[in-house]
């Protein structure tokens, strides 16, 4: 705040200043109210030096500080710090670090950006440093935090302190199953009464009028609140005791020299520190020095079902720890009606919102994997089940022995019309047929022998030409930067100084970079991802090589909860009962979009025909037969007609005897075999002839013996 300012709001005639300062105007501005006898009353950082009309609404945090690192017992950590609030907290780390011979390192990151904060995590890693005391504002203590889990810091054998007095206003939700301990300290406590009317007031105002009324306040904004209701209550006193703070005729003089202070000024700035009241940040009370007494903050610690509250500090009683009860593992009693709620995350196939979730409440409007889970556990808690028995191996009976040496074959050809047609239209067809089995099938093979570039992690390692990396945070990211293989060291030394990162935020982002490389990109995530991101279109993923180590999920539970047992055996039964088996077969194949899931690495995209795509060869041939059956029609009336004439029979006598031909292939009267080239015979031999002459053949033309064809003239052979 500028000279300016002060003296402008000076000569409108105000009692006291509500405001805020940094580094760079708080003596400036605390000089002016002291020269002008008026009061400023301020949520910024407490000071340290003795400013009579200074009210300082925020809480100093060294005294819970020290009493924290003496209770952990560190002797050796980094202290983290910007110089937006001063150096107090430093310098009073500082004093202790000389007193106890800790090893502190000291470092200001006030103009650090993301890089700048990656690099020196790194460094502070390979010095083995593993404890932090953060002393940021919020917004770079949440742009820290931010890179801490970028790099992997939020993991199991790291403690950060945060030396902050809104431990819940952090977003601390990638760190809560991350592992690291995570301590700090909570100035507005959620559960007093005064806070939940206040609360059920501001969530009630419209958001458009009120930005963040539907967020709970942050600590910052209960000081301001607690400000004004100093302010008021002073004013109140004032006026029972009938003090006259009127500035008429006696403003004082901002810019005189030097400068005319307000005469009431002092019974203002009394007034003020008087005031003892219980605001949104618990008891208000301040010393001579306008500085915060008597007040208590809880000291909270995340879990992995969120913030929970250890303890507390006050100045009279220093810090207090408390103990949970615990709870007896195999205690089931009093689960019968009971809500649980359970925490997981939004992703498929583990939990999805439903196409038409509007229309449902409650947890109606969710599927997925785990919802089906929870749905089962549920059902089992407290009931028994029994596991059905399966029979595998046997085979149907009646079947044939495979790859028998018998078989059989034939073939057959026509003369006429018809039947030449009927041949065509089939060979026809049967050519269309095995094309189009042989296309699909060398489309199949083509894809099958597709080869890969890589094949296993260590192909990867060896070559620089396809990028790899994987989430940001998770498993699978820890699995790496844990691992003490070469071939693992050698790729995450690679993953981590890539440029650009090779890490991603979210699985999402990882398969659309992977799909958008072009065979560029490589990412490494979870077996059941990958399994359920092969059977999602545009099915142009596959996975390569085997999986690299062997994890398990599972359903967790609060220490000590009564859930653990209950929850443990339902899990057995379910999976005994091939529960588990149906559940991963129901999200991730049956509900896939590219085949079966055992289609392994094919081709998706190529797809066995339908009989919609052969559909066309099909009518060709019914139409050809069609065709045939109306020429053999045709040719039947035809040459019926033809033999009428030869054989002086009526049309009608001459169809049957070539329809009892065609049928039955009998002969006709007195056992004659009758055809169009072959009249009657006139029996011109001897009457006690037994066979008819037609029948006969000379003893030369043995090759018309006992056959059904008409003898020709030839040269040796004589029709008779």
């Amino acid at each position: 705040m500028k000279e300016a300012p002060v003296c402008s709001q000076y000569s409108r005639g105000v009692f006291a200043i509500f405001g805020l300062y940094d580094k760079r105007s708080v003596h400036t501005l605390t000089s002016f109210c002291s020269a002008l006898h008026i009061s400023l009353i301020t949520a910024s950082f407490p000071t340290e030096g003795e400013s009579q009309f200074t009210l300082q609404l925020r809480p100093s945090i060294k005294g819970a500080l020290l009493s924290l690192l003496d209770h952990y017992d560190w002797n050796k950590f980094v202290f983290l710090y910007d110089t937006d609030r001063g150096y107090a907290i430093l310098q009073a780390i500082m004093e202790k670090a000389g007193q106890n011979n800790w090893q502190v390192s000291a470092i200001c990151v006030e103009n650090f950006n993301d890089a700048n904060y990656r690099r020196l995590l790194e460094d502070l890693d390979k010095r083995q440093e593993k404890k932090f005391v953060m002393d940021l504002e919020a917004e770079r203590l949440q742009n820290m935090l931010e890179q801490i889990v970028s790099v992997g810091k939020h993991v199991k054998g790291y403690h950060y302190i945060m030396a902050n007095l809104g431990f819940k206003d952090i977003n601390l939700e990638r760190f809560m199953h991350g592992g690291a301990n995570v301590t700090g300290f909570q100035l507005v406590d959620f559960s007093n009464p005064m806070v939940i009317k206040l609360m059920q007031r501001w969530n009630k105002l419209d958001q458009r009028e009120y930005p963040g009324s539907d967020t709970p306040p942050k600590y910052t904004s209960a000081l301001t609140y607690d400000g004004v209701m100093v302010m008021a209550e002073a004013f109140r006193a004032l006026r029972r005791q009938k003090v006259d703070i009127s500035r008429r005729g006696n403003a004082g003089d901002c810019l005189a020299n030097p400068a005319a202070p307000w005469n009431q000024g002092l019974d203002m700035e009394r007034t003020l520190k008087k005031v003892r009241l219980q605001g949104l940040t618990g008891n208000v009370q301040f010393d001579h020095y306008g500085r915060r007494v008597n007040y208590t903050m809880d000291v909270f610690e995340l879990k992995s079902n969120g913030p929970r509250r250890i303890g507390y500090w006050s100045d009279s009683d220093k810090l207090v720890l408390i103990q949970d009860t615990p709870l007896l593992p195999n205690d089931t009693s009093g689960m019968e009606n009971r809500t649980v709620v359970v925490t997981t995350i939004m992703e498929g196939p583990y939990v999805m919102m439903k196409k038409n979730s509007e229309m449902y409440e409650g947890n109606d409007k969710y599927e997925g994997y785990c919802v089906d889970l929870a749905s089962e556990i549920a059902k089992h808690i407290g009931s028994s089940t029994r596991s059905p028995s399966y029979r595998t191996g046997s085979t149907a009976p009646g079947t044939r022995r495979p790859r028998s040496g018998t078989g059989w074959s034939g073939s057959w050809c026509t003369g006429s019309l018809s039947g030449r047609i009927v041949g065509g239209v089939w060979w026809f067809f049967t050519l269309i047929i095995i094309s189009s089995y042989t296309a699909n099938l060398a489309a199949f093979l083509t894809v099958e022998r597709m080869v890969s570039p890589i094949e296993s992690a260590e192909d990867l390692a060896k070559q620089t030409d396809i990028a790899y990396g994987t989430l940001d945070s998770g498993s699978t990211k820890e699995f790496f930067r844990r691992s003490k293989i070469a071939v693992y060291e050698k790729m995450w030394g690679y993953m981590k100084s890539a440029e650009p990162t090779v890490f991603t935020k979210t699985t999402a982002e990882g398969v659309a970079r992977v799909r958008k490389s072009k065979g560029k990109y490589a990412f490494l995530l979870e077996s059941t991802m990958n399994e359920y991101t092969e059977q999602r279109k545009p099915c142009d993923t596959m996975k390569v090589g085997g999986n690299l180590d062997s994890k398990g999920y599972g359903v967790a539970t609060p220490k000590g909860s009564q859930l653990r047992t209950p929850v443990n055996l339902a899990v057995l039964k379910l999976s005994e009962a091939g529960v588990l088996d149906k559940l991963k077969n129901k999200w991730w194949y049956d509900k896939g979009e590219c085949g079966p899931k055992d289609s392994g690495s094919k081709d998706k995209s190529s797809q066995a025909l339908s009989l919609s795509n052969v559909a066309g060869v099909f009518y060709i041939l019914v139409g050809g037969l069609g065709l045939a059956m109306l020429v053999a029609l045709i040719e039947f009336c035809y040459k019926s007609r033809n033999e009428a004439k030869r054989m002086k029979l009526t049309f009608t006598e001459a169809m049957r005897n070539k329809a009892r031909l065609s049928i039955t292939g009998s002969v006709g009267e007195n056992g004659r075999v009758l055809t169009p080239d072959c009249p009657k015979a006139v029996h011109t031999g001897p009457p006690s002839a037994r066979a008819p002459a037609w029948l006969w053949s000379p003893p030369s033309c043995p090759e018309y013996q006992n056959t059904n064809k008409c003898l020709t003239r030839t040269t040796d052979c004589v029709k008779l």
